[in-house]
């Protein structure tokens, strides 16, 4: 079976078996992206932080609903097993196998950004350049750190309830800063910053895959 045929059948897979975890995320959607940005958030410097969080924020919200339905159940019925077994580097399956997360991930955080940048006047396209890079690279690096967790930790469900829950915590971030005085630019900066790390993070973490550690966690 060649590349595009095997990206397929896991894009494909992955719809189904995260249906569940896809509709809830794209309530969480609709709940970002319905309303303008808060006007305690508008101008550039504002909305430049809050979308790039909010993106971000969606697609943390995708790797969990994915991690929590589609993964945990092919990781139950010992499917990354033949991950092990198959000829070539593991580094490039597991990539291939994660690849439908990471588009989801991706399509879902920038359509975030997209919708709330139609509904705030007077914002610029270039408004949502950082956003979009930011979110990206995060997004990017979090697929890979997420499907190492699945592979190679054993109560992986209780991890993912904690993200779960976490996310909540997380939503309530912007305001506490504004309200509390934080520098909007310096905590943009710093989101960045997490973006990259993130983002150079997730290829170290899947080039080193322990496959005995991906047995013992089964």
């Amino acid at each position: 079976m060649n590349t595009r045929g095997l990206i397929t059948i896991h894009f494909k897979t992955t719809l189904r078996d995260s249906l569940f975890g896809i509709v809830l995320v794209g309530l969480l959607v609709w709940a970002f992206s319905s309303k303008s940005v808060p006007k305690e958030f508008t101008g550039q410097e504002n909305f430049t932080f809050y979308t790039l969080f909010t993106m971000m924020l969606v697609g943390y919200a995708v790797m969990v609903a994915i991690s929590f339905t589609s993964m945990i159940k092919r990781k139950t019925a010992r499917f990354y097993h033949l991950l092990l077994v198959m000829p070539g580097r593991l580094s490039k399956h597991v990539f291939f196998e994660l690849l439908p997360s990471l588009l989801l991930g991706e399509i879902a955080s920038i359509a975030v950004g997209l919708v709330m940048y139609m509904n705030t006047e007077n914002a610029s396209p270039t408004w949502l350049f950082l956003p979009v890079i930011g979110s990206s690279l995060f997004v990017f690096g979090l697929s890979m750190v997420s499907m190492v967790v699945v592979l190679q930790v054993s109560n992986v469900r209780l991890i993912n309830i904690i993200m779960f829950i976490l996310l909540f915590v997380l939503a309530r971030v912007p305001k506490y800063l504004l309200e509390h005085g934080y520098s909007i630019s310096v905590a943009t900066n710093v989101m960045i910053l997490i973006a990259l790390g993130v983002a150079v993070l997730g290829p170290l973490v899947i080039s080193s895959i322990n496959t005995e550690r991906v047995l013992l966690a089964s």
